[in-house]
């Protein structure tokens, strides 16, 4: 099952991070609300199942495709 994720705006209760510098404001960072963690657990939880129901062959091919796209960036 993949991963389903939301992206929104959310108000943030810290200050963005900037340069001390400059004062130069590099990003600001989304808070995420308890149903973002909610969700993001559920989502976890049933991918968990997912992957243990998969043969051992099935997860270490998924491992080495992963592996791959990320050496090539």
């Amino acid at each position: 099952m993949p991963a389903r994720a939301r992206w929104g705006i959310y108000r943030t209760a810290s200050p963005p991070s900037a340069r001390s510098a400059s004062a130069q404001v590099l990003t600001e960072l989304p808070m995420a609300t308890t149903g973002d963690l909610d969700d993001a657990y559920a989502n976890a939880r049933a991918a968990q199942r997912d992957w243990a129901d998969r043969l051992p062959g099935e997860r270490a091919a998924v491992m080495r495709a992963a592996g791959w796209r990320l050496s090539r960036d």
